[in-house]
């Protein structure tokens, strides 16, 4: 049991520290998306990948521990865990912290996701305009038949 109790303690750690570098270029996204700095933008996805992919790894690691410790893989497998093996509840702490950490960040990536498809849609606005289509276009008439066009446009001819 000690063991168990002292990898999921590192694990959970390195969680948090993970899930708060992620925090922060979750913010390092938002102010890029608001300045419209591409190069910003370019590098806190890569940086955001990076983050995502040790948490899936960490996560990965999690779910082993709480399995071969005979608690499955449930959502309540973390509990379960933790009452078996952390009685002074210092583990849960972290545990705690860590989602919470995670929830910051599923809100900070949904609003970033939001400002993404804000912009999306004003740049196909605004080619539309320029390809001369009207900006109001319903995507579906109503008899439910899809009234966009599959064409392009040509801009411009030589």
């Amino acid at each position: 049991m000690e063991n168990v109790r002292d990898r999921l303690e590192q694990l959970l750690r390195a969680g948090v520290d993970c899930a708060n570098g992620l925090k922060e270029v979750l913010n390092d996204e938002r102010t890029a998306l608001e300045d419209q700095d591409t190069d910003a933008l370019n590098t806190a996805a890569q940086h955001k990948q990076s983050f995502l992919t040790q948490l899936e790894t960490l996560e990965t690691e999690r779910r082993e521990i709480c399995q071969k410790s005979g608690f499955g893989t449930a959502a309540n497998a973390m509990d379960e865990l933790l009452n078996w093996c952390d009685a002074e509840l210092v583990i849960r702490g972290n545990w705690d912290h860590f989602v919470d950490i995670a929830k910051e960040c599923s809100e900070l990536n949904f609003s970033n996701g939001a400002i993404i498809n804000v912009r999306r849609q004003q740049i196909s606005g605004a080619l539309a305009v320029i390809r001369g289509d009207s900006q109001n276009q319903e995507t579906y008439s109503r008899s439910g038949r899809d009234t966009s066009s599959t064409g392009q446009r040509v801009l411009a001819e030589i």
